[in-house]
């Protein structure tokens, strides 16, 4: 049985960090962001500018990689794996830039995932910059859009805050409780 730990959260809560940490730590696969792969290729055709970093354009080729590399790591059949982000944060990241949400993406995520344990970053770390995010002001906006988004789903968090090591602590004893059920 395949059981997928998830981190969610806005922009630069330490997600990339945490979720590398974690599949070390547990000996299983990191599972990296769909978005930053598709931004790096586009950068190196030459495709981005400071002004033209994303656009509602690039939604749906970031959302349909997300899923097909969720897809090709959950077709390893490994028994754990650790996702860097989810396609909900797409989802929200679309709503919130371009007002966007296709009905074939909000029907792409599913509330009631089996054997999923989802970590809920919060923004309680500093913010560092990158071309790549948004502002401090959006990262705080984008969290309470986060928290809505999973009480509408009935999506069952657990949430994960502090300095690094209390945080990674924090997340290392929640992934073992779940892993013990």
């Amino acid at each position: 049985m395949i059981k997928s730990v998830i981190l969610i959260g806005t922009e630069s809560t330490g997600k990339t960090a945490l979720a590398k940490q974690l599949s070390d730590d547990f000996e299983a696969l990191f599972v990296p962001e769909y978005a930053r792969i598709y931004l790096e290729k586009k950068k190196e055709l030459g495709l981005i500018t400071a002004e033209n970093m994303i656009s509602k354009e690039d939604v749906a080729p970031i959302a349909i990689g997300q899923l097909n590399l969720e897809t090709t790591f959950l077709s390893l059949q490994r028994e754990l794996l650790f996702f860097d982000t989810s396609i909900l944060m797409t989802l929200i990241y679309s709503r919130y830039y371009f007002n966007y949400s296709p009905k074939w993406l909000e029907d792409s995520v599913s509330s009631n995932k089996q054997n999923q344990l989802v970590l809920f970053l919060q923004p309680d770390i500093p913010f560092k910059d990158d071309p790549q995010r948004g502002s401090v002001d959006d990262r705080l906006k984008i969290h309470f859009l986060i928290q809505k988004e999973l009480q509408t789903r009935n999506m069952e968090a657990v949430t994960i805050q502090g300095a690094d090591e209390i945080r990674t602590e924090k997340a290392r004893r929640e992934v073992r409780k779940w892993l013990l059920k």
